[in-house]
C-alpha cells in the first residue's frame, strides 16, 4: 500500500513540476517575442546589423538562420544573373465549383492551379526597404509577364517587381514548401512522377527558366510572355511547328466561320425581303406566312441567334491569329486585318 501512495505522490509532484516547467515556458517565449519585436522596431528605426538580408529577416520574422540562408543564396544568384531571366511559378489547390446549397466540396473537386510570373532580372541585389510599417524583399524586375493558367496561355504585363502579391505571407516563407494535396488523383501523379508540388519555385537564367517551359511543352508560352517583356527568345523547332500547327488550325477555322457567317447574313437577308411578297421557304417546300417586319423577326430569330454565336467566335479566333503574329495573313476572300477592322479587334 505504500509503494501505491508512493506512486501517486510522485505522479502528482511530477504534475506540479511539468506546470511549471510550462508556465516557465511560456513566460520564457513571451519575453522572447516581446524581445523580437522590439529588435525590429529598432531595425525598422535604422538601426542595423550591417547586413541588410539579416535585417529584412529579423524585422519581419525574428532571428531565422534558415531564411537567411535562403535569401543570401537568392541574392547571390540574382547576382550572377543580370539581364537573364526569372520566373516565379506558384502553385495553390482549389475548388472552382458552386457551394450554393451548403456543399462541401470533395477532395476530388480540388484542382491543382498554377500560375507563373516571367521577369528580366535588371539589380545586382535584392530589393530590401525597411519602415515602421513595412518590410518588403524583392527582386529587382521593374515589371513581369504574368500567367493565371499555362493552359489557357493568357499572358498580361505587370508594373512591378516580383514577387506578385501572395497573401499575407512573405514568398520566402513558401520557397520549395511542399504543399499540402487534397485530390488524390493529383497526390497520385506527384508519386508516379516523382516530384513533390511546391508551392512556390523560382528559376533564375535563361537555361534553367527555358528548360522549365521546355519540359512542360510550354514553348510558345514562353515566346508570349518574352514578347511582353520586351527580350525575344529564339524559336525553338518544337515551339516553330507548334505555331505553324496552330495558324493553320486558325486560318481553317476562320474560313469556316466567315463562310457560316455570310450563309446566315444571306438567309436573313431573304426572310425580310420574303415581307413583299407575303410568304417565306426556306426549303422551297414548306411555306410561312411573313407580311410583315415582325413575322420577319420572329422568323429569323433563330438564324440571327446563329449569328451572333459565330460573329463571338471569329472574334475570339482573330485574338488568337493575333497572338500567333498573322495580322497579314490572307485567307480565301478576306483578310485577317480586314476582319480585325470590321470587327474591332486589337492586339491586347
Amino acid at each position: 500500500m505504500a509503494d501505491v501512495n508512493n506512486g501517486i505522490q510522485e505522479v502528482l509532484r511530477l504534475r506540479v513540476e511539468a506546470t511549471s516547467i510550462t508556465s516557465k515556458g511560456q513566460s520564457l517565449f513571451a519575453a522572447a517575442n516581446e524581445k523580437i519585436r522590439e529588435l525590429g522596431g529598432r531595425i525598422r528605426n535604422g538601426e542595423t546589423t550591417g547586413d541588410k538580408v539579416k535585417d529584412f529577416v529579423v524585422a519581419s520574422v525574428g532571428p531565422y538562420q534558415e531564411a537567411e540562408d535562403m535569401l543570401h543564396g537568392l541574392e547571390k544568384r540574382v547576382r550572377e544573373h543580370q539581364g537573364k531571366f526569372v520566373l516565379m511559378v506558384h502553385r495553390d489547390e482549389s475548388f472552382h465549383g458552386c457551394t450554393g446549397f451548403g456543399h462541401e466540396p470533395e477532395p476530388r473537386e480540388y484542382s491543382l492551379d498554377e500560375e507563373v510570373c516571367l521577369a528580366v532580372i535588371r539589380g545586382d541585389s535584392l530589393s530590401i526597404a525597411l519602415s515602421e510599417d513595412k518590410c518588403s524583399c524583392e527582386i529587382p524586375t521593374g515589371n513581369f509577364a504574368i500567367c493565371h493558367n499555362v493552359h489557357r496561355e493568357s499572358a498580361s504585363l505587370v508594373g512591378r517587381n516580383l514577387p506578385r502579391y501572395l497573401g499575407d505571407v512573405a514568398f520566402w516563407l513558401l520557397l520549395d514548401k511542399p504543399l499540402e494535396i487534397k485530390n488524390p488523383f493529383t497526390a497520385d501523379m506527384a508519386e508516379i512522377e516523382k516530384r513533390p508540388i511546391l508551392q512556390l519555385e523560382i528559376k533564375i537564367g535563361d537555361d534553367e527558366v527555358t528548360a522549365w517551359f521546355k519540359e512542360r511543352r510550354l514553348d510558345v508560352l514562353l515566346r508570349k510572355m518574352a514578347n511582353l517583356l520586351g527580350r525575344p527568345v529564339a524559336e525553338s523547332p518544337e515551339a516553330a511547328a507548334e505555331i505553324k500547327r496552330r495558324r493553320e488550325a486558325v486560318s481553317k477555322r476562320l474560313i469556316e466561320l466567315v463562310s457560316e457567317r455570310d450563309r446566315l447574313k444571306n438567309e436573313i437577308k431573304g426572310i425580310f425581303g420574303a415581307v413583299k411578297g407575303g410568304t417565306y421557304s426556306s426549303d422551297g417546300v414548306g411555306v410561312t406566312v411573313c407580311e410583315t417586319e415582325d413575322d420577319a423577326r420572329v422568323i429569323s430569330m433563330g438564324p440571327r441567334q446563329s449569328l451572333e454565336e459565330v460573329e463571338a467566335s471569329i472574334k475570339l479566333e482573330l485574338k488568337k491569329a493575333l497572338e500567333l503574329g498573322m495580322d497579314k495573313e490572307q485567307l480565301v476572300e478576306v483578310s485577317v486585318e480586314s476582319l480585325c477592322r470590321e470587327y474591332e479587334v486589337k492586339a491586347s
